[in-house]
Order: structure tokens, then C-alpha cells, then sequence
């Protein structure tokens, strides 16, 4: 064990002995995380988070269920919907085929391959 924390001690000298090692191993992914969180994070001025939409189905119509309902909507983050199943069911596929519609009109070749289960390449 003595000779395995000679090596690190050694490692760790040489790394904070190179400016440009500290800098690339320690500096450059805290400004890149930074960079990245600064962009795609925030409110954008918003003080209020974004509410995600919740379809709730109550085909139950008991006490529990009525309860687990308003229980959902007393939550400040979701913006529950009453609903029936088949119309549920419509806005979650039209929803998967907005979504496939976006991915699948100009894949790059490397991911046609994988969706079509072989390489076809049409241009």
C-alpha cells in the first residue's frame, strides 16, 4: 500500500506542478458547466417554475382517488387536467408523433442506420 500512495503523491505533484494541467483538469469544466448552465438553465426572468401538465383519469370515482386528484392539484408544480381515457390516449399520440415527426425528418446518416435497422443511405 505504501508504494501505491508513493505513485499518487508523485502524480498529484507533477499534475499541480503543470499550470496548464490545473487549468484544462480543474478550471475549464467548472466554465464550461457554468457556460452550459447559464445558457440552457434559468427562468428567464420568471420568478414562477414552469408547470408540467398532468392528465388525471379518475375511473374509479371513490374517495381515494378524488383525494389523490385534489392532492394533485393542491401541488403548485403541476397543472392537473381532468380527462377520459381515449382522450388521454389521443393527445399522447399525437403528442409521440409531433415528437417523431421532429426526429425523423432529417436524421444524419449515422443515426439512419440505427433507426432503420440497416444502413440505407438515399441521397
Amino acid at each position: 500500500m505504501i508504494p501505491f500512495l508513493a505513485l499518487v503523491r508523485k502524480d498529484l505533484r507533477l499534475f499541480f506542478n503543470d499550470r496548464r494541467a490545473v487549468v484544462v483538469g480543474l478550471l475549464v469544466p467548472i466554465v464550461l458547466a457554468s457556460f452550459f448552465g447559464y445558457i440552457f438553465g434559468g427562468q428567464g426572468g420568471k420568478t414562477e417554475t414552469s408547470r408540467m401538465q398532468v392528465l388525471a383519469i379518475d375511473q374509479d370515482g371513490s374517495a381515494i382517488s378524488r383525494g389523490i386528484i385534489a392532492q394533485l392539484n393542491a401541488d403548485k408544480n403541476l397543472d392537473v387536467k381532468p380527462s377520459t381515457p381515449d382522450e388521454a390516449r389521443d393527445l399522447v399520440t399525437a403528442r409521440r408523433r409531433r415528437m417523431r415527426s421532429r426526429v425523423a425528418n432529417e436524421p444524419p446518416r449515422t443515426a439512419r442506420c440505427v433507426w432503420n435497422h440497416g444502413c440505407e443511405y438515399s441521397r
